[in-house]
């Protein structure tokens, strides 16, 4: 996947299994704060509060490791047109990316990587139905 953030091209990579495994063992109590998919749908603003809140109580660890293991397989196109990774040995390689553009990254990196996982989970049923 390759998207541009305020001129500057970055492609996102994958990440191996194992990792996705660990990145998306530390989502889930996120992930659990949104079971209400419908509503969240339907209003998401009404959503931010809770996520919010579950962002707020993640261990400081668990937040390093999910944007550092999205950055890891992130690399940004340079002048001469190669492509150099984002963070090397647990530091950034670039100092003009602010927050707002890191988390943007992760995004990208996290639906990339994991967006066939949750693709793959079972729907709720609508409401009377039975499966």
């Amino acid at each position: 996947m390759e998207l541009t953030i305020k001129d500057k091209s970055y492609r996102v990579g994958r990440m191996d299994a194992r990792r996705q495994f660990h990145v998306v063992r530390r989502l889930t109590p996120l992930l659990s704060g949104l079971t209400d998919l419908a509503a969240l749908k339907s209003d998401p603003l009404a959503a931010l509060g809770p996520i919010a809140e579950t962002i707020a109580a993640m261990k400081d660890q668990d937040a390093d490791y999910i944007i550092d293991a999205c950055l890891a397989v992130t690399e940004r196109q340079q002048a001469a047109g190669g492509w150099a990774k984002v963070m090397q040995h647990g530091s950034l390689m670039f100092e003009d990316l602010d927050m707002a553009d890191m988390l943007r990254l992760a995004g990208a990196c996290l639906q990339e990587n994991l967006g066939g996982f949750f693709d793959a989970l079972p729907q709720p049923s609508p409401p009377g139905r039975s499966k």
